[in-house]
Parts: structure tokens; sequence; C-alpha cells
């Protein structure tokens, strides 16, 4: 179950990356892996929050 949230926060990360790339702009390859990283971090989270969420009315 986590390897396939890491496989899709992964993935998720990457398709970020390759639509910012698309994108003609003066960016750096550090601000790339930086935003990538983020991206993925922030789908990871996302995902995970998904699949784990705290049920209404549970203890």
């Amino acid at each position: 179950m986590k390897t396939n949230l890491v496989r899709l926060a992964v993935t998720l990360g990457v398709a970020a990356v390759a639509a910012v790339l698309l994108v003609r702009s003066t960016v750096s390859v550090d601000s790339l892996v930086g935003f990538g990283a983020v991206i993925a971090l922030i789908a990871g989270l996302a995902t995970e929050y998904r699949l784990t969420a705290p049920r209404a009315g549970s203890r």
C-alpha cells in the first residue's frame, strides 16, 4: 500500500514538472527540482489523507 502511495506521488510530481517544462520560461534547473519535490510531497500527502481520512462520527 505504501509503495503505491509513493509511486502515485512520484508520478504526479513528474507530471507537474513536465507541465512546467512545456511552458517556455527562464527557470533554473534548481527551481524545477525544488518545485517537483514540493509537488510530489503535496500529492503524496493528499493521497494519503484521502485513503486514511478520519471518518465523520467515528472515535
